[in-house]
């Protein structure tokens, strides 16, 4: 019984003594992130100081200003009409349109 445990106890040793080293590629950790640079390059933002042509980065800060512009007046004319809900309309109206203001709110900083 005794030598039929040994027996058990060599066969779960490792064979060799010698240590697996794991080596990290660089193109391996960059492909993690690949998703989040197509989204983000199609929102019009950068994730990484990737070189691009002058011809493509003035198209991406003209859509990004377009974008932070209508942004900035939806944020603007939604508070105006959220005012004048709140100064001639119910409660129950007021508060269904709060969460669209805040959420252009934060859309702004985001943006930032």
């Amino acid at each position: 019984m005794a030598s039929a445990n040994k027996i058990r106890l060599n066969e779960t040793k490792p064979s060799s003594s010698k240590k697996q080293v794991h080596k990290f590629v660089l193109d391996d950790y960059d492909a993690t992130y690949k998703l989040a640079i197509r989204i983000l390059r199609g929102l019009c933002l950068k994730l990484t100081d990737e070189e691009e042509s002058k011809a493509f980065s003035t198209i991406r800060n003209m859509i990004f200003w377009f974008m932070m512009v209508n942004v900035l007046t939806a944020a603007v004319l939604e508070s105006i009409c959220m005012m004048m809900t709140g100064s001639g309309g119910t409660l129950v109206e007021l508060f269904t349109m709060m969460p669209c203001v805040g959420y252009l709110l934060v859309s702004t900083y985001t943006w930032e």
